[in-house]
């Protein structure tokens, strides 16, 4: 059985969208074994998201699609603006409590991303958290210099899971 963490973020525990983001997983067949609240530090959020020149390049791309989908041109250099962005999702996860959680099940890792959904609600699936309750996008969250809203974060990869399950289950 593979695990994988997710945890709610502060617009969706604000949004009283637990209960239902909850339901989603279980629904999907995945076992919930860890729960709990808690206001995320600087030093943990920062640890959430790489640092890395691939991880940094890839925000960048994104947001320089969710702008081409408008007809506009994105013009920040790439390194330089995946570390604002990184910045400000920092921010973001540290701006309220969120509700983390451990998902336990066969493949648990891809079948908690495809519940997810994309991070730019204005082009999720319909049927995935964010396509369903994501009221946000990259352009729209880039024009005000600020975080995507995106409703939820889920580990990508293993060892993501296991250094966030320590980090924040102990």
């Amino acid at each position: 059985m593979e695990k994988t963490l997710i945890f709610i973020k502060p617009d969706a525990v604000k949004r009283g969208l637990c209960g239902e983001i909850i339901l989603r997983f279980e629904r999907a067949g995945l076992k919930l074994t860890e729960m709990r609240f808690l206001m995320l530090t600087k030093r943990q959020a920062d640890s959430l998201y790489p640092d890395d020149k691939e991880w940094l390049l890839m925000l960048s791309k994104k947001v320089e699609e969710a702008f081409a989908r408008k007809g506009k041109r994105f013009g920040m250099p790439g390194l330089a603006y995946g570390r604002r962005v990184k910045g400000y999702l920092v921010d973001y996860v540290t701006s309220g409590p969120v509700l983390a959680f451990v998902a336990e099940g066969n493949e648990a890792i891809s079948v908690s991303r495809k519940l997810v959904g994309s991070t730019d609600a204005s082009v999720a699936a319909p049927g995935t958290i964010r396509g369903d309750y994501g009221n946000d996008s990259l352009y729209a969250a880039n024009m005000e210099k600020r975080a995507n809203m995106t409703l939820v974060h889920a580990a990508g990869t293993p060892k993501e899971a296991r250094d966030q399950i320590k980090m924040i289950f102990g």
